[in-house]
C-alpha cells in the first residue's frame, strides 16, 4: 500500500515538473523573425553600398561601408 502511495506521489511529481519545464520553455522561446522585412532590408542595404563603391570605384566607401574583417585584411 505505501509502495503504491510514494510510486503515485513521484508520477505526480514528474508530472509537475514536466508541465513546469514546458511553461519555462515555452516563455523562453525565440520571437518569431519577420523576415520578408529582413530581406527588403537587407536587400536595399547591398543596393546602397554596392552603387555608392561601384559608381566611382570609390576605395573610401568601401573601407567605410565594409565590415571590421574586411577593413583589417584590406
Amino acid at each position: 500500500m505505501a509502495a503504491k502511495m510514494i510510486k503515485r506521489i513521484f508520477v505526480a511529481l514528474g508530472i509537475i515538473f514536466a508541465t513546469g519545464v514546458a511553461f519555462v520553455l515555452f516563455l523562453t522561446r525565440p520571437k518569431p523573425v519577420d523576415l520578408p522585412r529582413l530581406n527588403r532590408e537587407s536587400r536595399q542595404y547591398a543596393d546602397q553600398t554596392i552603387r555608392a563603391v561601384v559608381a566611382h570605384w570609390s576605395e573610401s566607401e568601401l573601407i567605410a561601408r565594409g565590415s571590421p574583417e574586411l577593413v583589417e585584411a584590406a
